[in-house]
């Protein structure tokens, strides 16, 4: 309990500290939303290099695009497309789309200039018709 109260907490302060909207959790994990992509890879960067405890490893999944907000949830296909995303992770790290990169780039983010990105191209996601060109992030530090 120590251990999941310590990760979730750091969650927590994390998508504050990242200007997002903690939407709920998943059993072992959470949906969060952000502004836009460069807040939501600032914090997929800062859990992935510190869960706040050792033990804790996490996949992060980080898609941009239009979601629908119900009873305090979210739902469409953005949402499971990024699910989807972290679900391609075969351990733990941070994996964006195509569409998150462009966006980085189009916002000319300082903060996010020199990624360290491998692209993975045409990743068959479940539920999701087409190919998905994906990057995962290489470095968190």
């Amino acid at each position: 309990d120590e251990i999941r109260q310590r990760h979730f907490a750091r969650v927590q302060q994390l998508i504050r500290e990242s200007s997002g909207f903690f939407i709920k959790n998943t059993g072992d994990g959470v949906l969060a939303a952000f502004h836009n992509a460069d807040d939501a890879v600032t914090f997929a960067g800062a859990i992935a290099a510190n869960t706040g405890h050792a033990v804790v490893r996490v996949r992060v999944g980080v898609h941009v695009g239009q979601v629908t907000i119900d009873s305090d949830d979210a739902f469409g296909l953005h949402v499971n497309l990024a699910a989807r995303v972290m679900s391609s992770l075969k351990k733990d790290g941070v994996m964006i789309t195509d569409q998150v990169k462009v966006d980085l780039a189009t916002r000319r983010s300082a903060l996010h200039a020199n990624l360290d990105l491998r692209r993975i191209p045409d990743v068959t996601l479940k539920g999701i018709p087409q190919p998905q060109t994906l990057w995962e992030l290489q470095s968190t530090a």
